[in-house]
C-alpha cells in the first residue's frame, strides 16, 4: 500500500440506492461526484480514496455496489487494476465506471477494453447521467450474477447426470456379465433335463423344462439388450457390414418369430417386395431390430390380433422401408416423442411400465442410426402402432 497519507471522506445515509467507491486524487474531481451523487439522493452511502491501493484495502473491509474510478490512475496499465479491484471486492460483476478529463470515443472504447462497465467524461457528468449510468451497470452487473448460477446451477446438474449416466454404464456392464455366465449354466442343465440326457422324465417335467427354457430365453434376451447397450454408452457398440439380401434376412428372422407370434394367438401377415436391393448392413444388427420390434408387437397386442411385416424398396426417397405393425393398444400422443429413450417405457393403459427395462426401442434406434437410417413411429392409442426403418440404398448394391 502507497505510504502517503490517504485522502478519504465519508457520506452516510440509509438508502436503497447502490454503495458507492469514488476513487479519484484530484479532490476537485471528488467533490464533484459527491455532489452530482447528492443531488440523486441524500440516502445513499458514498465513501472516496485518491489511489487504487486504498480502494483494494477498502473493499476488503466493506462492500460497495459501482465504483467510480479515475481513467487517470489506470492509463496506459490496461485491465489488470480493474481486474484486482474486482478481486478486492470478491464481485467479478462490480461495476465500474471510468472517468476521463477529457471525453472522446477513443477513450471510451478504451475504458471498456480496460474492463469498464461504462465511461463517462468529467466535464459532462451530471447528476441525470451519472445516476443512468450507475443504474444501467448495477441492473447489468446483478443479471450477470444471475447468469453465473443459472450457469453454476446448470453445471451441477450436468454433473449430477454425467455421474447418473456413468452408474447406469456401470449398472449395465455388471448385471449384463454377471448373469450371463449363470443363466446360461441353468438353460443347460434345463435342456439336459428336457432332452432326457440325464435319464427318463415325465411328461410334466418335460412340459417344466420347457417353460424353463422359455424363461432362460426370455431372460438371455434382456441379458444381451443390456450387454449392447453398455456398449452403445461406451461407444464400443461395432457393425460387422457385409453385402446382405433384405428380403432373405427378413423371411429367416420370420421364421424364428413364428412360434413366438402364433404362442401370443396372433396372426402374422408379411409383405416383403421381392425387389429390394441388397445393402450393406450388418445382418445380425439388423435381424436383432426386427425381433425387438416383432416382440414389443407381441407385448402390446391382445390374443387375437395380428402382426404385420411389411419390406419395400423406395427409389425416389433412395431407401428400403422395413414396417412393423400391430393393431393392438397404441400409444398415447404424449408418450411417441420419448419411447426410443433409453429407459424409458410406457405400459398398455399408457402409463409407465415395469414390464421389460426400455432398452430394446433403444438399441433399436442406435442401431439404425449407426447404419444411417432412421426409425419412427405412427400410433393412434386404441388402434396400434407402426414402426418404420428406413436404410439408405446409397449404402448397397443393387441385387
Amino acid at each position: 500500500m502507497s505510504t502517503r497519507t490517504p485522502i478519504l471522506a465519508t457520506m452516510s445515509f440509509v438508502s436503497p440506492y447502490p454503495r458507492i467507491l469514488i476513487v479519484d486524487n484530484d479532490e476537485q474531481d471528488r467533490e464533484l461526484f459527491c455532489s452530482a451523487l447528492q443531488q440523486i439522493s441524500h440516502d445513499m452511502i458514498v465513501v472516496v480514496c485518491g489511489s487504487l491501493e486504498l480502494a483494494e484495502y477498502l473493499f476488503e473491509i466493506q462492500e460497495f455496489d459501482c465504483l467510480l474510478l479515475d481513467f487517470h490512475l489506470i492509463d496506459g496499465v490496461a485491465q489488470g487494476p480493474i481486474e484486482r479491484l474486482r478481486a478486492a471486492a470478491g464481485n467479478p460483476h462490480l461495476p465500474v465506471i471510468l472517468m476521463s478529463s477529457y471525453g472522446t470515443e477513443e477513450k471510451a472504447a478504451d475504458a471498456l477494453v480496460n474492463g469498464a462497465s461504462d465511461y463517462l467524461a468529467k466535464n459532462q457528468v451530471t447528476s441525470g447521467a451519472l445516476k443512468r449510468s450507475i443504474e444501467n451497470c448495477t441492473v447489468k452487473a446483478r443479471l450477470a450474477i444471475s447468469l453465473d448460477m443459472e450457469r453454476q446451477s446448470l453445471r451441477k446438474a450436468n454433473d449430477a447426470l454425467t455421474r447418473k449416466g456413468r452408474e447406469i454404464q456401470s449398472f449395465y456392464h455388471t448385471v449384463s456379465h454377471e448373469l450371463k455366465t449363470p443363466l446360461t449354466a441353468i438353460r443347460e442343465f434345463c435342456a439336459l433335463v428336457h432332452d432326457e440326457v440325464l435319464g427318463p422324465a415325465l411328461p410334466a417335467q418335460v412340459d417344466a423344462m420347457q417353460t424353463a427354457l422359455k424363461c432362460c430365453d426370455r431372460l438371455s434376451h434382456l441379458v444381451n439388450d443390456l450387454f449392447d447397450a453398455a456398449r452403445v454408452e461406451t461407444g464400443k457398440l461395432e457393425l460387422h457390414r457385409s453385402i446382405t439380401d433384405i428380403s432373405a434376412l427378413l423371411k429367416d428372422e420370420l421364421l424364428v418369430q413364428k412360434t413366438w407370434i402364433s404362442d401370443h394367438h396372433l396372426s402374422l401377415v408379411t409383405d416383403i417386395d421381392k425387389q429390394i436391393p441388397h445393402l450393406a448392413v450388418d445382418p445380425a444388427r439388423i435381424r436383432q431390430v426386427v425381433s425387438n420390434l416383432i416382440r414389443n408387437a407381441v407385448k402390446f397386442t391382445d390374443a387375437g390380433g395380428q402382426i404385420r411385416v411389411s419390406a419395400m424398396c423406395s427409389i425416389g426417397d433412395g431407401v428400403v422401408a422395413l414396417e412393423v405393425a400391430d393393431n393392438g393398444y397404441g400409444i398415447e400422443a404424449e408418450h411417441a416423442p420419448f419411447i426410443f429413450d433409453r429407459l424409458y417405457q410406457v405400459d398398455a393403459h399408457g402409463q409407465s411400465s415395469q414390464n421389460g427395462m426400455g432398452i430394446g426401442l433403444y438399441l433399436c434406434s442406435q442401431i439404425i442410426r449407426q447404419h444411417g437410417g432412421s426409425i419412427s413411429v405412427r400410433s393412434q392409442f386404441g388402434e396400434g402402432s407402426t414402426f418404420r426403418i428406413e436404410l439408405p440404398i446409397s449404402r448397397g448394391v443393387a441385387a
